[in-house]
């Protein structure tokens, strides 16, 4: 944000960027400035999209595309500019201010994800050395270990075959004159661990540091080292009536995943995937343990679209239903962390899962493709290379919640989720619990 400060007689100018523009918009409230231009960044209709304006009336947005991509810019544009119901400055008391915290907030962390700017490279942009292994963002994710509303923030860095814990500092640095908000990232275990991306290589505590996770909170707020994200707007619960209720008689619903030889036929994963070669999809992918997109995949290709309906399978808390609300906190995380293949290239999602197969564990391997084969695979891809558009929707599987005496705490939850998916990805997210 640009402001122009009337001190008297004099003019001064004043650029805030980040965390500024908080004490920005402050100033500008209580008339001690004009805003000379305001730029920001967002999502609409589940795309990025930026935007910026000056006091002068001239509006721009930095955008690729041929002069039928300007013309639809400028319609709707249009169309917002002649909207009399529109206040600009309730637009900008909503926008989500960064703030400069040493303390991180007493809220429950749902999940933790990668910078967002390594999700505009492949997959294998990034790789992992963990004591001699490499690893890169297809086989490899980061969890929160030990969540809790109190405490330092706890990670890890999961790959198949072990994982590597980091922790979150937050402090104020005095080392300057002028004391001010820091944050470092420490490893705790003693994994030898580097990073290497383009001509890079640095230790991982380092890379984490410039590549800084976010942690997203049960509210739907979220941190970023030491950058702090409050949401402003009230999120509705999600509809109870819209819960699906299934019928998991003889499922164990503590065994969430079918594994891979031999596959745990009770198991809620064997469940979701026998219920699914019943309906009518091309292709049924298995995409269980670290770097996996969602637990299950179905895919359908039309003539004019590649569906896909991406399945996050949790485990019952002491295997029963129930209204324990940390049955839901890490797939609603891992819900909400899939969104980001909706602003990826077809092909890069196609690519994950041929870089992905086969499926192996401890010596044992097995296709991960329930249904399908690579061939069909590899014309997938060909066919999304000639950018044909891929429609996701994304189900939230616990049958360890009931839909008859869910609470409110859950439907919340569930509400925050919901929205955020909405929000980033326009995607739809279906629920579906035991009855």
């Amino acid at each position: 944000m640009g402001l122009r400060l009337f001190l008297g007689k004099d003019i001064r100018f004043r650029m805030s960027v980040g965390s500024d523009v908080g004490e920005a918009l402050g100033i500008a409230e209580r008339q001690k400035g004009e805003k000379a231009f305001v730029v920001g960044v967002g999502y609409e209709n589940g795309e990025p999209v930026n935007i910026g304006c000056s006091y002068k009336g001239r509006i721009w947005t930095k955008l690729a595309g041929d002069i039928g991509h300007y013309k639809k810019w400028c319609t709707n544009l249009g169309a917002k500019l002649a909207n009399d119901q529109l206040d600009p400055n309730q637009i900008l008391r909503e926008t989500l201010i960064p703030k400069l915290v040493i303390e991180r907030p007493a809220i429950f962390p749902v999940w933790i994800d990668w910078d967002v700017d390594m999700y505009m490279s492949h997959e294998s942009r990034f790789r992992f050395l963990v004591d001699g292994s490499l690893y890169d963002m297809a086989n490899c994710e980061l969890a929160l270990t030990n969540p809790s509303d109190e405490g330092n923030i706890t990670f890890a860095l999961v790959t198949e075959h072990t994982s590597a814990e980091f922790e979150v500092v937050l402090f104020e640095n005095t080392e300057t004159d002028t004391a001010y908000p820091d944050f470092k990232i420490v490893q705790k275990t003693k994994a030898n661990i580097e990073v290497e991306y383009g001509s890079n290589r640095v230790v991982a505590n380092k890379f984490f540091e410039e590549f800084v996770p976010t942690v997203w909170f049960a509210d739907g707020s979220s941190l970023t080292g030491n950058v702090f994200y409050n949401l402003k707007q009230i999120i509705a619960p999600y509809p109870k009536e819209n819960i699906i209720a299934w019928d998991w008689t003889g499922v164990d619903i503590s065994k969430e995943a079918q594994k891979v030889d031999p596959k745990v036929t009770n198991s809620i994963q064997f469940k979701v995937i026998q219920d699914l070669k019943k309906e009518d999809f091309d292709i049924i992918y298995d995409d269980d343990y670290s770097g996996e997109i969602a637990d299950v995949l179905a895919l359908k290709l039309y003539d004019d679209r590649l569906e896909v309906k991406m399945y996050h399978l949790k485990f019952a808390v002491d295997g029963k239903a129930s209204n324990n609300i940390k049955n839901l906190y890490e797939v609603c995380g891992q819900a909400q962390k899939s969104v980001h293949w909706k602003h990826k290239e077809g092909r890069d999602f196609i690519s994950h899962l041929l870089r992905r197969e086969p499926k192996t564990r401890k010596g044992a391997s097995c296709s991960r493709l329930e249904k399908g084969t690579l061939d069909d695979l590899e014309n997938l891809l060909s066919i999304v290379k000639q950018q044909i558009p891929v429609k996701y929707e994304i189900y939230i599987v616990q049958p360890g919640i009931s839909k008859t005496n869910v609470t409110d705490d859950i439907l919340t939850l569930l509400g925050v989720t919901e929205n955020y998916i909405k929000e980033i990805g326009g995607i739809t997210t279906k629920v579906i619990a035991n009855k």
